[in-house]
């Protein structure tokens, strides 16, 4: 492991939970709520006890993929996930939604739950929505981790093209033909030699998103581009990665760390793109240096 956050120091990872111990125990433990927000119905699940610490997921994933992750930290964090419109059975009119919108909702959710500030942590895509919530309400959050994220990441015209063309496609990721095999190929190998609960979790929250609710958040990454507004935001951030992520590299990171005023960097080794899946324990103990110091958490 490769860290370059100074009060992260050297990181021994507590045993990990196994994920079927881990998905028996949100069953058994998690409190699952809908709520109203403008744009759609979100359904969200709360887990733990202590200092609130909501959590966003990426864009082919569901709230469920922090389960690993969250099953190591309920006893110090009250941990909030939700879901992001998807327009499959929550009302969401995806044309209408925009990246600003999705931000918004990341503090309607807190309102709801009568949060007045929180700690965050976004995935991918989500690390996106978190930091344009920092920037749009600075004053409702305290720190962040922004798991293998980005400031911008536009399309190749192919890709354009093709994902333009997939907004009006019927059904859902794992439909497509060869989906499987893809996913095999390209996210296996970060996988190989772990639980195999966690794979398949992962597999099939992402063969489960319409393929047009794909489409809408692959057009909303092409459009965005954050850097004019992270000199603005400024709390901590963690930078958290992996060393073989081939979709958030070391190049968009640096552009992170470089914009951002007070990032800190922790690079984690043998690592892909889901660490809150394949290296949960270990993120959860970076969680808990980083968003639970010893000084506390002070508010705005």
């Amino acid at each position: 492991m490769s860290v370059s956050a100074p009060q992260i120091g050297i990181i021994e990872a507590q045993r990990e939970i196994p994920f079927a111990q881990a998905w028996h125990r949100w069953q058994r433990e998690a409190r699952h709520g809908v709520v109203d927000l403008p744009h759609y119905r979100c359904r969200y699940y709360e887990w733990g006890q202590g200092q609130p610490l909501v959590l966003v997921h990426g864009l082919a994933d569901r709230a469920s993929s922090f389960v690993p992750l969250i099953a190591h930290l309920a006893d110090s964090f009250r941990c909030v996930a939700y879901e992001l419109p998807d327009g499959a059975d929550d009302g969401a009119r995806l044309g209408a939604i925009r990246h600003a919108d999705l931000a918004d909702g990341l503090v309607a959710i807190l309102d709801h739950l009568g949060i007045r500030q929180a700690a965050a942590y976004g995935a991918s895509f989500g690390g996106t929505i978190v930091l344009a919530g920092l920037s749009r309400q600075p004053r409702r959050f305290l720190r962040a981790m922004v798991q293998s994220s980005f400031a911008r990441r536009p399309l190749a015209l192919m890709e354009r093209v093709v994902v333009h063309l997939a907004r009006w496609w019927p059904g859902r990721l794992g439909d497509l033909p060869l989906w499987s095999a893809q996913q095999e190929r390209i996210d296996g190998p970060a996988f190989a030699g772990r639980d195999p609960g966690l794979f398949a979790l992962k597999k099939s929250n992402a063969a489960s998103i319409p393929i047009r609710t794909f489409a809408h958040r692959a057009l909303l990454v092409d459009r965005l581009d954050l850097r004019p507004v992270l000199p603005s935001i400024r709390h901590p951030v963690l930078l958290l990665s992996g060393d073989q992520d081939l979709i958030a590299n070391s190049q968009a990171q640096e552009e992170l760390a470089r914009g951002l005023p007070h990032a800190d960097r922790l690079e984690l080794a043998d690592c892909g793109h889901f660490a809150q899946y394949t290296h949960a324990p270990v993120v959860a103990e970076a969680c808990r240096r980083f968003l639970l110091p010893p000084c506390g958490l002070p508010s705005w």
